[in-house]
């Protein structure tokens, strides 16, 4: 599953598909990806569409998702894929926006074996987030307090998958915070998010904490014929 070995640090890419998805010299995006996957620096690449998108921007047709155990990795992946890099997002992922985040120690449960070929999931709800700063400890407050009903209503879905929350207070002064839970399907997630009590307490209460934030809902591809998720060679390292 994609937990197997999860990352410290996330770099999420909002990208559009160029016209065409071949160079004429028969380069095709899909070089590009596999030498990505090649890097032992990079875990896994994941590859989504947005369906929802409550966000203050206008919204790319695709993003992607880049799972590095820690900076350092991430930055040795940067190094020596550069050249891919800059053909990838020059021909092919174009108008992109490239952000990190790493990953905080606010756990959610780990359900990725209900993950199936029939029903892979990735049906992401993406809560994005800046605090007040005269809050910043009651939120913490809040957090700790509701943390245990969070978990137990994921605990309670059949259809929710894992959960992840990340900083980028290094990175920028917007959309500082971020909680990404996968499910099964919309309807799971709507499930939790939008029919539970203790989800109707979380969004009342980030009035009062939170001085901004976002919401978007993500999906698979449409079809079978881009994977949702690729493992990178950084993640069987070890079996080698």
């Amino acid at each position: 599953g994609i937990n197997a070995e999860y990352m410290g640090v996330l770099l999420e890419v909002f990208f559009d598909l160029s016209i065409s998805q071949e160079l004429p010299d028969g380069y095709h995006q899909g070089d590009a990806i596999n030498h990505f996957l090649e890097s032992e620096n990079l875990l896994w690449l994941r590859y989504h569409h947005p369906l929802i998108s409550d966000v203050q921007q206008p919204v790319m047709m695709r993003i992607a998702l880049l799972g590095f155990k820690n900076f350092s990795s991430y930055s040795r992946f940067q190094d020596e894929t550069m050249l891919t890099h800059h053909v990838l997002f020059d021909h092919f992922w174009i108008n992109s926006r490239r952000q990190l985040w790493e990953e905080t120690t606010l756990t959610f449960p780990d359900k990725t074996l209900r993950r199936t070929e029939d029903n892979p999931g990735g049906i992401l709800w993406r809560f994005t987030y800046n605090v007040i700063p005269s809050q910043q400890t009651e939120w913490s407050r809040f957090i700790e307090r509701i943390h245990t009903r969070l978990v137990n209503e994921l605990e309670s879905n059949p259809g929710y998958i894992e959960g992840h929350s990340f900083q980028a207070t290094r990175f920028r002064g917007d959309s500082q915070y971020m909680l990404l839970w996968e499910f099964l399907s919309v309807q799971a997630l709507s499930s939790t998010v939008y029919e539970s009590h203790v989800m109707e307490e979380f969004f009342e209460s980030s009035l009062t904490y939170l001085r901004s934030w976002n919401t978007m809902i993500i999906g698979p591809p449409a079809n079978g014929t881009s994977p949702l998720y690729w493992t990178a060679r950084g993640n069987t390292r070890d079996e080698l």
